[in-house]
């Protein structure tokens, strides 16, 4: 004669119920599920008379609170006037550069007539007639 498993676990899992059931009655398990609800909604709060110490805390924390938002509004500020400031100087790093191009090219005249000078100086020099000795 087989028997199967699922008659073999009812056959054990019956008188644990049963025994369980008799331990803990249900009415206790209703009472302690209420009561674990109402615990969870239900919550406990101690508080200290107001004294020098307590409300220098709570004055410290509305100052710090205070000085976090005018520390974001600094920061967007700042934020902002270097956005505006990378197009400027992108407008400053141009105008240097136009600069120095001039600049350079101011110099390169400057050398290149001084050279032009002397090759004229040396060119009328050289056919240059000497009134003393002919004469």
């Amino acid at each position: 004669m087989l028997v199967s498993v699922n008659t073999v676990a009812l056959a054990v899992a019956t008188p644990l119920f049963v025994y369980a059931f008799f331990l803990v009655p249900p009415a206790v398990l209703a009472r302690d599920a209420r009561s674990a609800l109402t615990a969870t909604a239900v919550g406990a709060s101690a508080g200290v008379d107001p004294n020098p110490i307590n409300t220098l805390a709570a004055q410290l924390k509305e100052k710090e609170a205070s000085l976090d938002q005018r520390e974001q509004v600094l920061s967007q500020i700042e934020d902002e006037i270097v956005a505006k400031n990378s197009s400027t100087n992108t407008i400053a790093f141009i105008s240097l550069g136009g600069s120095l191009l001039l600049f350079l090219l101011v110099g390169l005249n400057f050398y290149f007539d001084t050279k032009r000078r002397r090759n004229q100086m040396t060119a009328s020099g050289r056919f240059a007639i000497d009134l003393k000795r002919l004469g």
